[in-house]
């Protein structure tokens, strides 16, 4: 009987080892894989609605291209990049907010701008090149190549540093298979250009450089107006300086941008909010282009209501709270970010903000998920660290892994960018001209209902897990040491003061003197400075947030303190003037709890076997070749001394092991593909 249970307990044991390896695998893989699978259902179902119901998944997934309601002199076919040239034509004007004598759908009556002065300008800077060259189309030309290197700016640079074949899957789920990249082309919107001046944003949050921040929010809001909200962040970093100088920066440059066009000024001020204020109609915002919070909280009554009343949403319904449901989420948001201060990281906050600036208005269009790009992008690639990371192998490391954050934001950033047309009833969508109803579209809805649901649910997980367990602290008064890697070696800091006399102060956090590399192989800088040093010898340094150090030699409870889930190698070389370098490769796998954390001194190793020439003081790049060797040394050394526990089978020579903070993987081959994952 047991034997003829054993084929069914080794299936059972399969299965959840497969399931531990899906569930265990990193947010940036959990992105990639989200795309890319998503892209290819997408095509499928695709094929299947075109092919066999005469749907028009494009136009399902994008807009309809039937936008030329004018003679602008730049129709490509039937499309005219409405977005680019009904701007360009309000700016040609003395007064662009004054009633514009263009009669759109569906009431017909004289347009008016609800485009600030200053989101103009760059329709304006293309438009009048046009113009002047008498040729509007190679001003419209000029608009769409710049709006497509924006949108894919945030691809590119997430693919630089990834390695063999991964530059250009990251290239393509960053990038080539974003619908809203491709939604904002195809409209022509200005919104295309926040997306690399959010990825600069959240890339110099990551590395806390202020004043880079609040140019970032300046220039946000100078293309869009409500990304000044982004200015937050540097409120809930508490820096307040800084943010008072992007908040009035912002609307000083916004209100100074009117001045181009001088007739009415200032009453075109006034004329601008009036016409700001009263775009969008309750047709628009039940809509299924709309992807705000409001439309997304209310989706469940309006599909009850639209049932029971023969498919359509009646007018008016719940009109009062679906106009003020995205300002109470904002107003939750940055309340909550404002409260919880440094116990949140500054990317975090970045990303939840972006998410709330872009999608809190009543109505906001579906080219508004390009914010998703930059997000992604730093999904796939950490600004600071080595190839094959993300940002959140980084909160993984220093304040501990925030599994429900990660997979909430990692599949919210992949639903906005991977869509979906869903077989449904079609619905029928009337194409004018001159006034007229030519004829009909057969559009099916979408997934990208789904999203002001999962990023609501990422800003909440954001919030909730921070308020619970904070970040480790970082500040300018306390300021970690950063990375001494070349590529950011320009970068200055200051040494951390600490007491020299015995005090009750809190234990030091190591994990504020952890600096992070950048690119290529590098090994990890760890400098601890001499009274730290002693402090640890006393038994009053912290290992990141854990227990007390207890006394004993400083070095030996260094290692103790560095929070090393995978081979970590820390090296001297020019330390700085006044500051001890650390010589250390520590190595732990399974559950922390469980294992013995395994301490070498490095610099024996190396030479014995390269003569110190395998690792480079200046730039901290390791040979492959020779750190094979020095682990693989190692390695045997481990096993004749004392061999780790692992759940599972042992190997002496590749260290195996299973770890649910990591996933399933291998320490010591190749080390090149492990070195300083842990720091």
């Amino acid at each position: 009987m047991t034997r003829a249970l054993d084929p069914l307990r080794r299936t059972i044991a399969l299965v959840r080892e497969q399931r531990a390896a899906v569930v265990c695998q990193s947010e940036r893989c959990l992105l990639v894989g989200l795309v890319l699978v998503g892209s290819t259902i997408s095509v499928v179902t695709g094929c299947v609605l075109v092919h066999y119901y005469s749907v028009d998944v494009i136009s399902s997934l994008l807009y309809s291209p039937y936008d030329c309601v004018r003679d602008w002199g730049v129709r490509i076919g039937r499309h005219c990049f409405s977005d680019y040239t009904i701007p360009v034509s309000f700016g040609m004007s003395s007064n662009p907010w004054a009633p514009y004598p263009m009669y759109l759908p569906p009431d017909y009556k004289p347009a008016l701008n609800n485009y600030p002065a200053a989101a103009m300008l760059p329709h304006m800077f293309f438009g009048s090149l046009g113009a002047w060259l008498g040729a509007p189309q190679i001003g419209l030309f000029g608009y769409l190549i710049a709006l497509t290197a924006a949108v894919f700016t945030p691809a590119l640079w997430a693919a630089r540093t990834a390695r063999g074949l991964e530059p250009v899957v990251v290239f393509v789920a960053c990038g080539v298979a974003a619908i809203p990249a491709w939604m904002t082309i195809d409209r022509g919107n200005s919104v295309g250009f926040v997306v690399p001046i959010a990825l600069v944003f959240l890339v110099a949050l990551c590395r806390q450089r202020w004043g880079l921040v609040a140019l970032m929010v300046v220039l946000a809001a100078l293309v869009k107006p409500q990304f000044v909200v982004l200015a937050v962040a540097l409120f809930a970093a508490r820096q307040w300086r800084w943010g008072g100088i992007a908040v009035v920066a912002a609307a000083v440059s916004n209100v100074a941008a009117y001045a181009l066009w001088p007739q009415d000024f200032p009453h075109t001020i006034v004329q601008s909010m009036h016409n700001v204020l009263g775009y969008g109609s309750f047709k628009s915002s039940v809509s299924d282009g709309n992807v705000s919070f409001g439309k997304g909280i209310l989706a469940i009554p309006d599909f009850v209501k639209g049932y029971t009343a023969g498919g359509a949403v009646p007018e008016g319904f719940l009109a009062g709270p679906r106009s003020v449901l995205g300002f109470v989420v904002l107003f939750v948001v940055v309340a909550a970010v404002v409260a919880l201060g440094r116990r949140v990281p500054p990317v975090m906050v970045g990303i939840a903000l972006l998410a709330t600036a872009s999608l809190f208005p009543a109505v906001s269009c579906r080219y508004y998920l390009v914010f998703a790009l930059p997000a992604a992008a730093l999904l796939a690639r950490d600004p600071d660290g080595l190839p094959g990371s993300g940002i959140f192998d980084r909160v993984a490391l220093v304040g501990g892994r925030r599994r429900a954050v990660g997979i909430c934001v990692s599949v919210a950033a992949g639903i906005s960018i991977v869509q979906i047309a869903l077989p449904s009833p079609p619905v029928r969508v009337p194409i004018s001209g001159g006034g007229a109803v030519e004829s009909f579209l057969n559009l099916v809805i979408t997934t990208v209902f789904f999203t002001p649901l999962l990023w609501l649910l990422a800003c909440g997980a954001i919030i909730a897990s921070y308020a619970r367990r904070p970040a480790p602290s970082y500040s300018d008064d306390d300021e970690q040491v950063t990375d001494l890697s070349p590529d950011t070696s320009r970068r200055t800091t200051r040494k951390p003061e600490v007491a020299t006399e015995p005090s009750p102060q809190p234990p030091i956090d190591l994990c504020s003197f952890v600096g992070y590399g950048n690119r290529g192989f590098k090994a990890r800088w760890v400098w601890v400075s001499e009274e730290v040093m002693a402090k640890l010898g006393e038994g009053q340094a912290s290992d990141c947030g854990n227990e007390p150090v207890r006394p004993g030699p400083g070095l030996d409870q260094l290692s103790r303190a560095l929070p090393a889930r995978r081979v970590v190698v820390g090296f001297g070389g020019a330390a700085p003037e006044g500051e001890v370098p650390v010589a250390e490769v520590a190595q732990q796998g399974g559950r922390r709890n469980d294992d013995r954390l395994r301490r070498y001194a490095v610099q024996t190793e190396l030479d014995q076997h390269g003569q110190g020439n395998g690792i480079d003081g200046q730039r901290g790049e390791v040979d492959a070749l020779e750190a094979r060797e020095i682990t693989q040394h190692m390695a045997a050394d481990a096993e004749d001394e004392a061999p780790m526990h692992h759940e599972g089978k042992e190997d002496a020579q590749h260290m195996r092991y299973t770890d649910c903070h990591q996933g399933p993987g291998y320490l010591a081959e190749p080390m090149v593909d492990h070195v300083t994952h842990g720091l």
